[in-house]
């Protein structure tokens, strides 16, 4: 389970590998929130930002905009997660915007992951 306060949003997936039934995707920009627990003040983040693995583990099936049986891979140099929801009870949801490094155009893609846990 991912832990509290942690956002994925806007985070940037990096590169995506396959290990047995997981998917290990690789970001930075994750929202963590700030270690020093201290109030919010005019000019100063409530988080801190981090890089690091998002590991969807035990995959059983993974749709691709409403098509079943495909696979998460790298669609361009790097995907924004505009929102990642892990739902408890074995489903994720994963709506990510693909961008070529100098292009100005994107791709869009939304995963349903049936998977045992994200971690």
């Amino acid at each position: 389970m991912l832990p509290g306060g942690l956002s994925l949003h806007d985070a940037i997936i990096t590169a995506v590998d396959h290990a047995g039934d997981d998917v290990i995707l690789h970001v930075y920009g994750v929202q963590m929130p700030r270690a020093d627990n201290a109030r919010h003040t005019p000019g100063r983040q409530d988080f801190d930002l981090a890089s690091g693995t998002v590991t969807i583990r035990g995959v059983r099936a993974l749709a691709i905009d409403g098509e079943g049986d495909g696979a998460i891979a790298m669609a361009t140099d790097n995907g924004e997660i505009l929102r990642f929801d892990w739902l408890g009870g074995g489903q994720a949801k994963i709506f990510v915007m693909w961008t070529q490094d100098g292009a100005h155009q994107a791709t869009y893609h939304f995963y349903k992951i049936a998977c045992a846990d994200v971690a």
